[in-house]
């Protein structure tokens, strides 16, 4: 039997440790967005993330009243109501920036959101 000196022994378990430490970014994470505030202040929180194509991002609505996520840009088609208390989960494939809003907390005038808006970049 052939044996290992122990100080080789010893990098090679401290550098593979090392490896597995290490956090990295990996395809299918999930970010949270929330609803926040009170009636005439309601906003999204956080108003923009950055996430990585494949990742997927949480609405969450822990208010008393409902919401939605409603896409203003040319790139998505959603248009979702989250009452108090609900999630919802969207997976976003593609680069690009993705703009939304809750249509009755925010207002649209040519293009410029004033109120509960938020966006979505993706990398």
């Amino acid at each position: 039997m052939r044996l290992v000196p122990v100080r080789l022994s010893l990098a090679l378990t401290l550098a593979l440790t090392g490896v597995v430490m290490v956090p990295g970014t990996s395809i299918g994470e999930t970010t949270k967005v929330k609803a926040a505030g009170s009636s005439g202040s309601y906003k999204w929180k956080p108003k923009a993330r950055t996430i990585a194509a494949g990742d997927k991002v949480l609405w969450k609505n822990p208010t008393s009243t409902d919401h939605t996520i409603t896409a203003y840009s040319s790139n998505w088609n959603e248009d979702v109501r989250l009452d108090p208390n609900q999630r919802l989960r969207l997976k976003f494939a593609r680069a690009g920036t993705y703009l939304y809003r809750c249509k009755l907390h925010s207002t649209l005038n040519d293009g410029e959101c004033s109120g509960m808006c938020g966006k979505v970049n993706v990398n």
